[in-house]
């Protein structure tokens, strides 16, 4: 997460590197604009809030450089307004409040009962699929869920949206406090209050749970406590839902090559936008998707067209495609189940 001193004083390189298929995590621009941040900044103020916006994708092929702009400059506390920008396009964008310690009423919600770290790393040496997300590349973190994820194999009607897991920061060395709140900035990725220092390598819970969904945009919460139940830091993040909807509803949405087209497309624009976290995939009327248009393929096979001919290959080329974005790409897909649905063929 360092970064290096550009052409001044509030100007710094930081390098890109890629996360899979996502291209650069969030909380890797998280943490290094944290680290810009800070070092226009004077000890031993801390950071104490950051909110954050992912303007585009990342290229994790080019180097990022990041513009600090200072808002405030105060005996107790400073803004800071930092802009991360690829090929002279701006990608993300943070502001951040830094503050000195001091002392006062504190109060806080009370840290869930969770199975402790040790006993789930037991368990985990027996699994065969740990829980691997972008921030414990290369062993930089290590993250064990403490509940059941977010995305269950099968459906369960009525269950909560939370999800609860340990995590810690693995370093040769001790961080400092600073050093510490870019290693949570990086693992959190959102908009995040400072409450009080984490020591070095201890392992933390972070509860979180999704509070609310309306317009296309979902709200999360979260709290990070210490083992000893204080809270460390609180963590909002905003989530863009976007859904595709077969409609069809007469044709109980049965699945044609225009729709394979447009699915993909939309997939694709999905996988871009920086803002969509999760997509949802459902049906007009009362089915989800009955299967394959079968009365199309015939008619298409029946006409002397070679568009027609070439509509029918195209569908199946596009249904592969589609099929392989579902599943191993890094953005969460969901269906949206009207009824029992049916294979494409």
């Amino acid at each position: 997460m360092a970064v290096q001193v550009a052409e001044d004083d509030d100007h710094f390189l930081g390098q890109a590197e890629t996360y899979g298929l996502m291209g650069i995590y969030g909380g890797h621009f998280v943490g290094q604009a944290l680290a810009a941040g800070f070092a226009t900044v004077e000890e031993p103020k801390f950071v104490q809030s950051l909110h954050c916006y992912f303007l585009l994708p990342g290229d994790p092929g080019v180097p990022i450089h990041y513009a600090v702009t200072r808002l405030r400059e105060g005996h107790a506390s400073d803004v800071r307004n930092i802009v991360a920008y690829q090929k002279g396009r701006p990608v993300f964008q943070m502001m951040a409040s830094f503050k000195l310690p001091e002392e006062g009423d504190e109060h806080q919600p009370e840290m869930p009962i969770v199975r402790d770290v040790e006993s789930l790393l037991e368990e985990l040496n027996t699994q065969k699929s740990p829980f691997n997300p972008p921030p414990t590349l290369a062993g930089r973190t290590e993250m064990v869920l403490a509940s059941d994820h977010f995305m269950q194999p099968a459906y369960v009607a009525g269950r909560a949206a939370t999800l609860k897991l340990w995590m810690r920061c693995n370093s040769e060395r001790a961080l400092s406090h600073r050093e510490s709140q870019i290693a949570l900035a990086f693992m959190s990725d959102s908009t995040l209050m400072f409450n009080s220092v984490i020591p070095h390598g201890q392992w933390v819970l972070f509860d979180q749970r999704s509070s609310a969904a309306a317009d296309g945009r979902g709200m999360n919460h979260g709290e990070l406590y210490n083992r000893e139940g204080q809270l460390i830091m609180t963590a909002v993040q905003e989530d863009h839902i976007a859904t595709i909807t077969f409609n069809r509803p007469e044709q109980r949405n049965a699945y044609t090559p225009e729709m394979a087209v447009k699915l993909t497309q939309y997939l694709s624009d999905c996988d871009k936008d920086p803002d969509v976290r999760a997509v949802i995939i459902t049906g007009a009327g009362k089915a989800f998707c009955v299967g394959l248009d079968m009365n199309d393929v015939r008619e298409r096979g029946s006409r002397e067209d070679p568009d027609a001919a070439e509509g029918n290959a195209a569908f199946f080329e596009k249904r592969e495609a589609n099929w392989v974005k579902v599943e191993p790409d890094a953005l969460p897909k969901f269906g949206r189940r009207n009824a029992n649905p049916f294979g494409t063929g």
